[in-house]
């Protein structure tokens, strides 16, 4: 557990565009700090999975169908590491770091 409390709690809308307000309330209530390192592990698990699958060619080929906007698993391999590549950028991009 932290030492740290985060309140207020969830950011007012006028602290980001009006677009990432759908992201915010997809959050559940709790620390967040200890939510988003719950993630990560989760999101790196997902990758290893992913990478694990690589090494049966038949899997890294998989298709999904048409209608969805990923349709192979190599594909979601290279969407989750050019996003996460992406937003730290991003940041950077838009505070000066």
């Amino acid at each position: 557990m932290y030492d740290t409390d985060l309140r207020p709690g969830r950011p007012d809308t006028d602290e980001s565009l009006p677009y990432y307000v759908q992201y915010i309330g997809l959050v559940p209530g709790g620390h967040i700090v200890e939510l988003v390192e719950r993630q990560i592990a989760e999101s790196a698990a997902a990758v290893r999975a992913a990478f694990v699958a690589f090494l049966d060619v038949a899997a890294w080929e998989r298709r999904a169908p048409t209608d969805w906007t990923i349709r192979s698993v190599r594909a979601v391999v290279y969407v989750m590491a050019g996003h996460e590549r992406h937003h730290p950028a991003d940041i950077r991009r838009q505070h000066g770091g």
